[in-house]
């Protein structure tokens, strides 16, 4: 009996030193679970939908990277951020107009350039007894 109650005495013991260090390994364990979930929903077509995108499919389920090959498909599947919808392209495929490549001129803002203000900063060494480290904007 006497034996019992020393090994049952001793599990407690054991068991209560043991809880903070597994509550340390299952905290970080959560953590990184987090941030394996946010990577994830990072990296997830859903959000790249959620941003804006869409991804074009052939009848076949096939996705479709090119203007031609869009135009020449008699209908598409288009998938959105809340839904896909069946298209049928005109056939006709419109190239993008090359960026200029001459920055606009002064002339061709809509507004004047402005002069901004400057200021200037004067840091007082950290031992000064008048300021103790403050920056004084003059």
């Amino acid at each position: 009996m006497a034996d019992k109650k020393r090994a049952r005495a001793g599990l407690i013991d054991i068991a209560r030193r043991a809880r903070p260090g597994l509550s340390r390994i299952l905290d970080a364990k959560r953590t990184e679970l987090s941030s394996q979930a946010k990577l994830l929903e990072t990296l997830s077509y859903q959000a790249t939908l959620s941003r804006g995108y869409a991804i074009v499919r052939d009848k076949d389920g096939k996705v479709l990277r090119t203007a031609n090959s869009v135009a020449a498909a008699p209908s598409v599947d288009l998938t959105l951020s809340d839904g896909s919808v069946e298209l049928r392209p005109s056939g006709a495929v419109r190239r993008n107009r090359k960026p200029n490549p001459t920055p606009p001129t002064r002339a061709a803002c809509s507004k004047p350039l402005t002069r901004r203000r400057s200021f200037s900063k004067t840091v007082l060494p950290l031992s000064s007894p008048k300021h103790s480290g403050v920056l004084d904007h003059g």
